[in-house]
């Protein structure tokens, strides 16, 4: 399970699996189901076990997944970075952030650009690490995947 709960917020991991890789290809950003991939199954399942959630904060894949969960439920909060989107004029949808040269959501026009990011090395720029604090919600997995840390 690649979420993580404190308090009313759920975090929600970007891809680490094979099979979360295969989504992002055939599901993201608009040429498939994104509802149909194992993280979105997970953070239903993570939300039927934590009915008090008010706010979902993913990175990469979980934010996608946050933002599609979002659209059946806008009670839901949602703070995301860095997610694949699609979004050529700004969304009223979620708080949503990306750093500078991000390969990953650099069609996601409606978010905040944070971060310096690398036009030489898109991993530094896809990651959520390193960001000044405060500047939106940083979540933490641990190499070990036992645990998201949200601020």
């Amino acid at each position: 399970d690649w979420t993580a709960t404190s308090g009313d917020k759920m975090a929600v991991a970007g891809s680490q699996t094979a099979k979360d890789w295969w989504d992002d290809v055939t599901k993201v950003p608009f040429w498939g189901d994104l509802r149909k991939s194992d993280r979105f199954g997970e953070l239903n399942t993570s939300l039927l076990k934590h009915p008090e959630t008010k706010q979902l904060i993913g990175h990469s894949l979980g934010g996608a997944v946050a933002l599609e969960k979002q659209k059946y439920y806008p009670n839901l909060e949602t703070v995301t970075y860095n997610a694949p989107l699609l979004q050529v004029s700004s969304m009223p949808q979620g708080d949503r952030y990306r750093n500078t040269y991000d390969p990953v959501s650099m069609f996601d026009k409606g978010a905040k650009t944070i971060g310096e990011g690398s036009l030489f090395n898109p991993k530094m720029s896809h990651s959520y690490t390193g960001n000044a604090k405060d500047t939106y919600a940083s979540n933490t997995i641990l190499n070990n995947g036992n645990e998201i840390l949200i601020e």
